[in-house]
């Protein structure tokens, strides 16, 4: 058995889970990963964080999964990942799958999920979670997505009586009768 406890651990070149019988309690802890591969074994984490050209392999739970601005992310094609909540940070990242022929899974039980500043292809989302990449690229063959691109869809309302169409901090709320 393994006991994190509240560490933070930060790994230069690789997470790589290599003991299968292995028991890993990682509640409460931090996990960086500053390199290439990281290799869960279809474990649960509580907080990775990673900063560097990664391939995730594994069928692994993440309570955060924080993606770093600058690099491509790949999941192995056929695994699935589920997190609780799943951020990034910086721009320029790409996120797709470790062959670019077979999705890679990401999935989430509830809430919203919004990643941001990414190029996204080979990539599946599934679960009850609605999922949005907001000012993001499309990059092809992406299913489950509410949204990839500038802003996911909304409802919008026009309020105030009347005006001009491009009056927006007046005249347009995101509910009937709400406002601006």
């Amino acid at each position: 058995t393994l006991t994190t406890g509240n560490a933070d651990i930060t790994c230069r070149v690789q997470w790589k889970m290599a003991q299968t019988n292995l028991t890993l309690n990682a509640s409460g802890s931090t996990i960086r990963v500053n390199g290439t591969i990281f290799d869960g074994l279809s474990k649960t984490y509580d907080t990775v964080i990673l900063h560097g050209a990664i391939t995730i392999t594994g069928s692994n739970t993440f309570s955060s999964l924080q993606l770093t601005g600058g690099h491509t992310y790949k999941i192995t094609s056929g695994s699935l990942q589920t997190v609780t909540a799943m951020t990034t940070s910086g721009i320029g990242i790409i996120l797709t799958s470790s062959d670019g022929a077979t999705q890679g899974d990401l999935t989430c039980g509830a809430g919203t999920i919004n990643i941001y500043y990414a190029t996204i292809s080979w990539i599946h989302v599934q679960g009850g979670a609605t999922w949005n990449a907001l000012r993001s690229t499309d990059a092809g063959n992406n299913n489950g997505w509410n949204s990839i691109g500038d802003s996911p869809p909304a409802d919008c309302y026009w309020v105030g009586g009347s005006g001009s169409w491009s009056d927006a901090t007046t005249h347009w709320a995101t509910s009937s009768n709400g406002s601006p």
